[in-house]
Formats: C-alpha cells, structure tokens, sequence
C-alpha cells in the first residue's frame, strides 16, 4: 500500500516539476536509476530529488497514522497467559530422563534357600 503510494505521489511530482519529455525519458530508463538521474542537467536533478523526498513525505504522513492507531488497539488485546504454573528444571530434567532399568525378578526356587 505505502509503495503504491509512494510511486503514485512520485509519477505526479515528477510530472508537474519536470519536462514531459525528461519525464519520460526518465521512466523509459527504470524510474529513475541512479544512472539515469546523474546524467540530468543540475536544476533537473534537484526538481527530481525534490520530487522524490515529497512523494516520501507523502508516505509517512500518511503511516504515521495508521501506526498510531494500530499501537492503540493493541491495547484492547486480551492478555493470555502462557501458563498457570511452574516447574524447576529439576523437575523437568526427571520428566524427560530415560527410566532406569529394574533388576528382573528372582525366581521363587533361588530365592528359598
């Protein structure tokens, strides 16, 4: 959305502060590459940098809002707790350890005498 923004505000700067053809040239040449601006003369240039910070500032205008707003209704978020009770690492470590082998049991006839 704040991209759309952005690229709308930009196309609509450039053409009201620069030449149609310059423009055009500049669109033809990837929207405005780095490349493409260098070889503008300098009051073109400034006129495109002027237009580019605009179409920014058109940008956070317009985010700056709709963030406050979203901080605000996180506050209307119901708290849930992540659990009720807690554990030692004790415990937790015999809960997940590997049993212990038990002797087998002694046949009845060893154990009499």
């Amino acid at each position: 959305m704040f991209g759309a923004l952005f690229t709308a505000g930009l196309a609509h700067n450039l053409a009201r502060d620069l030449p149609a053809d310059v423009a055009g040239r500049l669109a033809d040449a990837g929207g405005g590459s780095i490349e493409a601006v260098a070889g503008l003369p300098a009051a073109q240039q400034l006129a495109y940098k002027t237009a580019f910070a605009d179409a920014l500032t058109t940008v956070f205008t317009y985010a700056v809002p709709i963030m406050v707003v979203a901080f605000l209704l996180t506050w209307l978020l119901k708290e849930i707790p992540l659990r009720s009770s807690t554990h030692s690492a004790e415990d937790t470590g015999r809960e997940l350890a590997a049993p212990t082998p038990t002797p087998p049991p002694v046949p009845a006839h060893r154990a009499a005498r």
